[in-house]
């Protein structure tokens, strides 16, 4: 199961890139990035923010903080990344993916309680598998908001489909 989380991880990770290339190859993706449409978020920018935010709150609790306190560093982080450009929201992506899978390959038991204390709904006992599953669930119900707000303005998006993945995974082993 070990290696199952850290393919998800891998993918998670994959993908991000993957929708930060497209955007790239987009003209005026600058303004594009940031531009201002009705949608889930205000922007495209905005959305990966949330992403990036989410994703390092549970790398915080997965570290062993508080869900109290990864919450309360929420606004901070937020106020460290909101004037970040594309290229420089992309490296911090990527090296958070490098957190994440420095810290997950280190996990002994992927399977063994891990205890939230949600202040909202209570304690909740689960893995760290189905922790990192939340994480990449959340990651790419975004990266599909990401994809229809690319749509709305115009320009198609990007394949980040988990099997077009395991196929690109499956080339470079060859």
């Amino acid at each position: 199961m070990k290696e199952y989380m850290l393919k998800q991880v891998d993918y998670h990770a994959w993908a991000n890139i993957r929708l930060f290339e497209r955007l790239k190859e987009l003209p005026n993706y600058e303004t594009i990035f940031t531009e201002q449409i009705q949608s889930v978020f205000p922007s495209i920018k905005d959305t990966f923010v949330h992403i990036y935010i989410t994703d390092q709150v549970w790398l915080h609790i997965l570290h062993g903080k508080s869900m109290n306190e990864a919450i309360q560093d929420r606004e901070n982080l937020r106020k460290q990344i909101e004037t970040k450009s594309l290229y420089e929201l992309e490296k911090l992506f990527e090296n958070m993916a490098n957190q994440y899978k420095d810290f997950l390959s280190t996990i002994k038991d992927v399977n063994a309680v891990f205890v939230i204390e949600n202040p909202y709904v209570g304690a909740l006992e689960t893995s760290i598998l189905e922790l990192v599953q939340h994480v990449v669930n959340h990651g790419t119900y975004h990266r599909g908001n990401i994809t229809a707000m690319i749509r709305q303005l115009g320009h198609s998006s990007t394949m980040m489909d988990f099997v077009l993945y395991l196929h690109m995974v499956k080339k470079q082993e060859e």
